[in-house]
């Protein structure tokens, strides 16, 4: 009877083991297969819980582990509720004992709070969040991506950060020529159409308050 249990139980891991494998195939394959579609893709806007966004770029401050400017390098890997791009670190303002990095390798690795669905094709922005440009400079608030304490992790896993605040308020471009956008709830938009505004806003507040932690971002580290 023991037997037959932990054969039951072995079948059973395997077809888990199996299934799970086959989603994360299958999700790759739609991406690889949707790509050249992208910009067809509606978009929608999560707005902003206006409760929880910090009254002072000071509050992310504190709050993250790392600040660092970084560049764009376009590699990236479309997660079911994220996409986690490679960054190359190019100065660090914050918390540089607590990244794994050096002279001849200065890239670690940022989970972005956005997401496209291949499936039914949309793209949804998180906290008002859009996804870096490619080759453009950000100043980023970071901490480390939480892993269970016993979990090993692996070297790429040990360069994984998140965004402090999960929301377009820990991304800032350094660029002072940059675009964001008031998103009306009725109007419906492709991704193509706002793929280069760094922000995508319901509230005019919160595009007002966006450019004044800019503002004081920059104004501080000059």
């Amino acid at each position: 009877m023991r037997r037959n249990f932990i054969i039951v139980w072995i079948i059973m891991t395997v077809m888990c083991m199996g299934a799970g494998i086959v989603t994360r195939m299958s999700f790759k394959n739609y991406a690889e297969l949707k790509k050249d579609k992208m910009d067809s893709f509606i978009a929608a806007v999560n707005p902003i819980n206006e409760e929880s966004v910090n009254k002072e770029i000071s509050e992310i401050e504190k709050k993250a582990e790392v600040i660092v400017r970084i560049k764009c390098v376009g590699e990236r890997e479309y997660l079911h509720e994220a996409v986690l791009s490679k960054v190359e670190i190019t100065e660090v303002y914050k918390g540089g004992e607590n990244i794994l990095f050096n002279d001849n390798d200065r890239y670690i690795y940022v989970y972005e709070p956005c997401f496209f669905n291949f499936e039914k094709e949309y793209f949804m922005s998180v906290g008002a969040y859009n996804l870096m440009r490619e080759n453009e400079e950000y100043i980023l608030y970071l901490n480390r991506k939480d892993f269970p304490p016993e979990y090993k992790l692996s070297e790429k896993e040990g360069k994984e950060y998140v965004l402090t605040t999960h929301d377009t308020f820990s991304k800032y471009p350094v660029s002072q020529e940059y675009q964001v956008k008031i998103v009306g709830e009725e109007e419906e938009l492709a991704y193509g159409e706002i793929k280069n505004y760094e922000a995508l806003f319901r509230e005019v507040e919160m595009l007002e308050l966006y450019d004044a932690f800019k503002t004081k971002l920059f104004q501080g580290i000059q």
